[in-house]
């Protein structure tokens, strides 16, 4: 589409539709490849096709014969988060800020549909994207998603189901996080040392 304008009204219409059409429709390849080219393209209506896939994310019930489609959008939905850590997207506020809006969505409402290779994959994924935002609204948001994984491992428990690869997983990613705080106030602690070294030399 040619006018940015009318791409974007397209897609607000689409989004709408979204909330009433069978999920047969919804979950068509040639439908679904579209929506994701134009969020791979990072220019008008990617926005717009974030909000599409918002909406399809929030229905909480996806019945068992939708899952694989399902789990084939996920997939390009990881792609995409991946491009973007790799530095192949441009860090965009306005584009992160939805993707990671879709993913809190995904994760607060499906996550139970991951099986566990996904699952191993999209706890590095969101790592990664965590480590790289340098906006403190934006991080704060991925650690939203992070509590809702945390809560889903409460469910878990609270269900007497299988749990032990999330903790796996959950405790060497707070030990990548602890590394790293260590990390930067080792960093910081090494400067104050430095600078007071210079200090007393120079006096």
């Amino acid at each position: 589409v040619e006018d940015p304008n009318l791409l974007k009204l397209t897609l607000e219409t689409i989004q709408n539709y979204y909330s009433w059409l069978t999920l047969d429709i919804i979950f068509d390849n040639s439908k679904m490849e579209i929506l994701f080219r134009i969020i791979n393209m990072c220019n008008h209506g990617c926005l717009e096709s974030f909000d599409c896939l918002q909406e399809i994310y929030g229905k909480k019930f996806i019945p068992t014969q939708y899952e694989q489609p399902f789990l084939a959008t996920v997939r390009l939905l990881f792609d995409v988060v991946i491009r973007f850590n790799n530095g192949d997207i441009p860090n965009e506020e306005s584009y992160v800020e939805k993707m990671i809006r879709v993913l809190h969505v995904l994760v607060s409402n499906h996550f139970s549909k991951l099986n566990a290779n996904i699952t191993g994959e999209f706890l590095e994924i969101l790592y990664n994207l965590t480590q790289k935002q340098s906006s403190l609204e934006l991080y704060f948001s991925c650690l939203e998603i992070w509590a809702s994984f945390l809560e889903f491992i409460k469910l878990q428990k609270s269900q007497n189901k299988e749990i032990l690869v999330q903790i796996e997983m959950l405790i060497s990613i707070v030990e990548h996080f602890w590394g790293k705080i260590f990390f930067g106030l080792n960093s910081q602690l090494n400067s104050i040392e430095n600078d007071e070294e210079e200090l007393i030399t120079y006096i």
